[in-house]
């Protein structure tokens, strides 16, 4: 399988779409916060992952039909939104 977005770099509580393509058979969508230990995201069994993100973290799918196999894993940067510059009095 092959997961891909549009955007990986993104601010904070961003919705994100991640969709898994090339192979058939069921899914279970996986998120990650170093790339390696991974923990499945419940109820995300479509080919479609749209989730709302906060920190930095992976995304992958798990494809499954005759055995298990994993996309890429897709990494979203987050940051935080920039202050606002002050409106008060100029000393």
């Amino acid at each position: 399988a092959i997961a891909t977005s549009s955007s990986t770099d993104i601010c904070v509580s961003a919705t994100v779409t991640v969709v898994a393509s090339g192979t058939t058979g069921s899914y279970q969508w996986q998120s990650s916060t170093d790339n390696s230990t991974w923990g499945d995201i419940s109820g995300e069994t479509n080919d479609t992952l749209v989730i709302l993100v906060n920190t930095d973290t992976y995304f992958r799918a798990k494809a499954s039909c005759t055995n298990d196999a994993f996309s890429n894993s897709i990494f979203f940067d987050v940051t935080s939104p920039a202050l606002p510059i002050g409106t008060g009095d100029v000393l």
